[in-house]
């Protein structure tokens, strides 16, 4: 008798174990198209295309320039002079710019303005939340004038070039072009790294 119960004690247990074997790989097998779309969600980031950013762009830098017109914008301004030396005895003495602008929407914008005998530069840096976005940079020389704009990816890297040039003719500049050419774009980019880093040392030369 205690045999008989003993027994079915045993079957009664051989088979709640397996009932909960199944239950388990049920909750197990159940649960794995969960995990996958968190892997894959994980996985999705912000990136846009080239267009969406540049359209991205456009906009924020419309927006800088209607904020820059405020008289609430919060802007440090500096400036450092230089002598230009035509010959031993006659000097011209020149004035470059520097200023940096807080805007709102995590906008800031440094802008550079350089003269010398007969020529001028002028940059603008726009940055968003830290980031490099948008550079318009302009040079006029006697009669010639061209205007550049580069536009930057969310990793900071160039991701477009336009330029626009009168030819030297004393005219208006023609409508935009790109730059295909990568050394023109290299030496593009020499020119711009070179004067943000003008422009912030004219600005910690003013503390």
């Amino acid at each position: 008798m205690k045999n008989s119960i003993i027994i079915q004690i045993f079957s009664v247990l051989i088979i709640l174990i397996s009932c909960q074997e199944k239950k388990e790989k049920q909750i197990i097998f159940d649960e794995k198209p969960n995990d996958s779309t968190v892997i894959n969600s994980t996985i999705k980031t912000d990136s846009v295309t080239s267009e969406q950013r540049i359209s991205n762009i456009k906009n924020w830098y419309s927006d800088a320039q209607n904020n820059m017109k405020s008289a609430d914008k919060n802007c440090k301004n500096a400036e450092e002079k230089w002598v230009y030396k035509l010959d031993k005895d006659l000097k011209m003495d020149f004035v470059n710019k520097a200023s940096e602008c807080i805007l709102p929407n995590g906008i800031k914008v440094y802008s550079g303005e350089f003269n010398g005998y007969e020529w001028q530069q002028k940059f603008s840096y726009y940055f968003k939340n830290d980031k490099l976005f948008f550079v318009y940079y302009e040079s006029a020389a006697e009669s010639c004038y061209e205007e550049n704009r580069i536009y930057y990816n969310e990793n900071q890297k160039p991701i477009q070039f336009l330029f626009k040039t009168n030819d030297c003719d004393g005219n208006d500049a023609t409508d935009n072009k790109k730059i295909e050419d990568k050394n023109q774009q290299n030496d593009l980019m020499k020119i711009v790294d070179k004067h943000i880093v003008e422009i912030k040392r004219i600005l910690e030369r003013k503390k």
